[in-house]
């Protein structure tokens, strides 16, 4: 069974007002407007035939900053443990992103710590490249929705997404942050122990 992002988001905003966490307007359909000008992500592009390559990702983020109408953050947070292979074909430690989504009174991307906080990572298990896409995806809708819902959703709360949690993983089609000379560690298994570099960068997020 599939679900879609508005469902996603509807059942999320749902659960979290009935348990008395805090309090979200409701989302009318269509939670995410049509805007002409939104791109397609790579995947799309492909007909959802072929997964995003780290360089396309990349090209995708460039184009989002230049044109997206929202206000969002976007920084490097890190490198990963092992070295992948770089947008120029270099061996290299590859890096990690954060999107940082939700605007206070000012207009600028809150302050973390300062309300509601939703911190999505997609892919931390390399060779689960869905997740990756989902999160490319809603990194897109959210930078372009023009539907006054959400962006009253974005004026209270925040939503942090990591796309690409385990890049070297991903480009080995791994579970593990793989290095086939000194194998790999589980990233989403060290969010207390924090061995690895990725998963420090997650929880200094």
């Amino acid at each position: 069974m599939s679900i879609t992002r508005r469902t996603f988001l509807g059942n999320a905003v749902t659960t979290a007002a009935a348990a008395g966490t805090f309090v979200l307007p409701q989302l009318a359909a269509p939670a995410f407007a049509s805007n002409d000008d939104a791109p397609q992500t790579p995947f799309e592009a492909s007909g959802s035939r072929s997964w995003t390559s780290h360089d396309d990702e990349l090209a995708f983020y460039d184009d989002l900053l230049a044109k997206a109408p929202n206000t969002f953050l976007f920084d490097e947070i890190g490198r990963s443990d092992f070295a992948g292979v770089d947008r120029f074909g270099n061996d290299s430690r590859l890096p990690l992103h954060v999107f940082a989504f939700g605007t206070d009174e000012t207009g600028d991307v809150a302050v973390a710590g300062t309300r509601p906080t939703v911190y999505i990572l997609g892919s931390q298990h390399g060779n689960e490249p869905a997740g990756r896409e989902a999160c490319i995806q809603l990194i897109r809708d959210l930078a372009y929705t023009q539907d006054p819902a959400l962006l009253e959703l974005l004026s209270s709360s925040n939503v942090l997404i990591t796309p690409t949690a385990n890049p070297v993983g991903r480009q080995q089609n791994r579970r593990e942050n793989f290095s086939t000379s000194q194998g790999g560690l589980d990233i989403n298994r060290d969010h207390l122990n924090l061995r690895t570099s990725e998963a420090r960068a997650y929880a200094g997020v």
